[in-house]
């Protein structure tokens, strides 16, 4: 159901996924993936207030139904800071990181934030992936990786010297980040 309603938004057809939407969360309420596109539909038109309740309904219903081992557990991690930043901003997110690092030692690492930070770059929505690479950064301030991914999201932000800046500090801890260096010299061509 909910591969249907994200291709009827994505293939030009809003007003159809709007009607499906609007059926999936009345009739399969139980079912966390539909409130979990439910939530990202919101969280992309910015009805922050709706993406929260949805989102929040979709962390309840598969907190314990799963393995940390499977991939609903990265939506998990990812609905919940998400959930965290819309209802409390960067502290939110800050303490829920804390919270869940605590749960889950070794999959709170570096490279789940960066991933789950790409994963809301490729959405679109680059504010909320901003403020996760910031957090990134914070906890891990000697990863190279984690500033280069900065300042791809400040770059796809159209936030220039932000992310001159991030790609300045990756290169400085590790000079052999390719990556980085060409992003520095694209921007500073521009």
């Amino acid at each position: 159901m909910g591969e249907l309603i994200k291709k009827l938004f994505t293939s030009g057809r809003p007003d159809a996924g709007k009607k499906v939407l609007s059926l999936a969360s009345r009739h399969f309420t139980a079912v966390s993936s539909i409130h979990r596109t439910i939530g990202w539909e919101y969280l992309k038109k910015n009805k922050r207030a709706m993406a929260l309740a949805s989102l929040e309904k979709a962390i309840e219903l598969k907190k314990e139904g799963f393995s940390p081992m499977a991939i609903q557990f990265y939506e998990y991690l990812m609905d919940s800071l998400v959930g965290a930043y819309l209802a409390d901003g960067t502290g939110g997110l800050d303490r829920r990181y804390l919270e869940l690092r605590k749960r889950y030692p070794h999959k709170m690492s570096e490279q789940t934030l960066n991933r789950l930070g790409y994963y809301l770059i490729y959405q679109k929505l680059t504010e909320p992936a901003i403020q996760l690479l910031k957090l990134n950064v914070k906890y891990f301030p000697r990863s190279a990786n984690a500033y280069d991914s900065l300042g791809e999201a400040y770059m796809t932000a159209g936030k220039k010297r932000l992310a001159i800046l991030n790609y300045e500090r990756s290169v400085k801890l590790d000079p052999k980040n390719e990556n980085a260096v060409k992003a520095l010299k694209k921007l500073k061509s521009k």
